[in-house]
């Protein structure tokens, strides 16, 4: 019963709106007094993953489906499907937050705050830049 309401709550909440969530959810862990790096730099880059799947899909791209049927954008891909939205430095930029959050989130080293500000800094400028893409209103 809980698999279907949340399955029911998922596909009801526009991404922008959790792209904006956890664009606000990196901001303040990377400014805490006692930092949380590592979950900053994490969300900062689903902040971005948001943003360009609710773009995507608004341009008509279907959400590709895994084997056991589950429905996502890969992550080593999204870079290439921003071709259009995001230029060559800003994609290098999205990769180089996957590979913050691969180490947020699976690597024994920890973060520090400089790299969990720098990438919310990333993340809000790339989140801007792809909602933009939208005629949405930008993220600051």
């Amino acid at each position: 019963m809980l698999a279907v309401r949340l399955r029911a709550c998922y596909s009801s909440v526009p991404m922008e709106r959790k792209a904006r969530e956890n664009l606000q959810a990196a901001a303040l862990l990377a400014r805490a007094d006692d930092p949380f790096p590592n979950a900053s730099a994490s969300r900062a880059y689903y902040a971005v993953y948001l943003a360009a799947w609710e773009h995507l899909v608004s341009q008509g791209e279907g959400v590709p489906a895994t084997r056991d049927g589950r429905r996502y954008f890969r992550h080593d891909t999204l870079p290439g499907l921003l071709g259009g939205v995001l230029s060559d430095t800003e994609r290098a930029d999205l990769e180089y937050l996957r590979g913050l959050r691969v180490s947020a989130d699976y690597r024994e080293d920890e973060l520090v705050r400089s790299q969990a500000a720098e990438a919310a800094e990333i993340a809000d400028r790339l989140v801007a830049r792809i909602l933009d893409a939208e005629g949405r209103e930008a993220i600051h």
